[in-house]
């Protein structure tokens, strides 16, 4: 199956009434467009939700127990900004397969992983995608734009290349044999080196 995934942001006080109660994904957005190695764009977090309601209101409850930048991006004053891939009739494993999907399609346009995903978090999944995903994501408009390094000036991080070795997503891919009707499965690697950026707490 093919899916486009549309990423529009809203600012949270807008979805927070009409968040379905479903798997999925949701997208945070900075109030600023980060400058990626290629690109880019507003999205600095993506994640899997068994139920998009509850995680998201959990999130912005208590934004203390997140990841340092995702923290103070959702708690900037100027305000984060929301979007969600609502997936109720995937199974959880196809669910993953997408999220999957998602940062595969992130890192071929921008070179690195979300700043707020770590590449530790990236394995190869069981339950591959099978299909083509498109990511499209809302126009920023005529926000600016920051590095990397003005990122971590703006809310006092650090920020390192993550350390761990490149991770290669495999797909799964099925071929049928026309003249003996039997579907051959194989396993081939994205060819994607995931690589992520840490913006941390400076240490005391």
């Amino acid at each position: 199956m093919d899916l486009i995934v549309r990423v529009n942001w809203q600012p949270f006080a807008a979805l927070r009434a009409k968040l379905p109660p479903c798997a999925g994904l949701w997208f945070v957005g900075a109030p600023f467009q980060v400058a990626y190695p290629r690109g880019r764009s507003r999205i600095v977090a993506v994640n899997v939700a068994d139920d998009l309601r509850s995680d998201l209101r959990r999130v912005f409850r208590e934004p203390q127990r997140l990841d340092d930048l995702l923290q103070a991006v959702i708690t900037d004053p100027q305000g984060a900004v929301v979007s969600l891939l609502a997936l109720p009739t995937l199974s959880a494993p196809a669910v993953d397969a997408v999220s999957h999907a998602v940062l595969d399609r992130f890192v071929q346009r921008h070179g690195v992983l979300p700043y707020a995903n770590r590449a530790g978090a990236v394995t190869a999944v069981d339950d591959a995608w099978e299909g083509g995903l498109e990511l499209v994501e809302q126009s920023a408009g005529r926000l600016p734009t920051l590095a990397a390094a003005a990122v971590a000036a703006r809310y006092g991080l650090v920020c390192t290349e993550d350390a761990l070795p490149p991770l290669g997503l495999a797909f799964t891919l099925r071929e049928s044999n026309e003249a003996t009707g039997d579907v051959e499965v194989s396993r081939e690697d994205s060819g994607i080196a995931w690589r992520s950026v840490r913006f941390t707490r400076p240490a005391a």
